[in-house]
């Protein structure tokens, strides 16, 4: 048998994990509402925050440039994509009619099982509006969303999410900010989860548009106003790890 020439691949699987590493912590942090939209990001000081190198902090920001969470200004660097009006506009369509769909096809094939899970992740989203931790209901919102996906059972309409999640999580994030009434967010949300689980598809997608309709209605209606839709500027050294 010939002999197998080993290659050395550690520095290459190293650099990957750290650079997996950091996207993931400024991903979290710029969906969570820690580094708001518009917030500087710069290689220096990341680089000196993570102890890593420029090029590795590089890496990583590219990718989250290619999800749309961040982008590169010319002679200025990195920021937090903020979302105008348009893109809000664009994501509401969008949600609107992944959201439909996604209920509709949950309603028709439910199970008990399925019904199981969605009055689980309906009752943590409770919960968590209870406990009043933003970053809590923001997750638990995203988490009874991606059941109600799951309970689809249509792999070609969770591809279409995977296209555009994470900026449908920035939109989401958003409309938590300026949401003020989320108990009534939470009831929307109850009235749902009722029409997905009594097999009802003509109510359950009804209901979702409705309920997308209504929230992306909210953040618009403070971004026409004129309100600033990215809050006070964030220091990416200072955010909670």
């Amino acid at each position: 048998m010939a002999n197998e020439t080993k290659v050395d691949t550690s520095e290459p699987i190293e650099r990957t994990t750290l650079v997996g590493r950091v996207e993931g912590v400024i991903r979290e942090q710029v969906l969570s509402g820690e580094l708001a939209p518009g917030t500087r990001l710069t290689e220096t000081q990341l680089a000196s925050r993570f102890k890593l190198s420029r090029g590795t902090i590089r890496a990583a920001l590219n990718r989250l440039s290619q999800e749309g969470l961040i982008v590169n200004v010319p002679y200025t660097g990195w920021a937090v994509t903020r979302l105008s009006p348009r893109d809000i506009r664009e994501l509401q369509a969008v949600y609107e009619v992944l959201e439909g769909l996604s209920a509709r096809l949950a309603a028709e094939c439910i199970t008990p099982e399925g019904n199981e899970r969605l009055n689980d992740a309906n009752e943590r989203v409770s919960r968590a509006v209870r406990r009043g931790i933003q970053h809590e209901v923001i997750e638990a919102d995203l988490n009874l969303h991606g059941v109600i996906l799951e309970l689809s059972g249509n792999n070609r309409l969770a591809m279409l999410y995977e296209l555009v999640q994470q900026q449908l999580r920035m939109y989401m994030a958003m409309l938590n900010w300026h949401t003020s009434d989320v108990d009534q967010e939470a009831r929307w949300h109850d009235s749902l989860v009722v029409a997905i689980g009594s097999g009802d598809a003509e109510r359950a997608e009804k209901q979702a548009r409705e309920n997308a309709r209504r929230s992306g209605a909210v953040l618009l209606s403070h971004l026409d106003a004129g309100e600033s839709d990215d809050g006070q500027p964030v220091d990416p050294l200072s955010a909670s790890r």
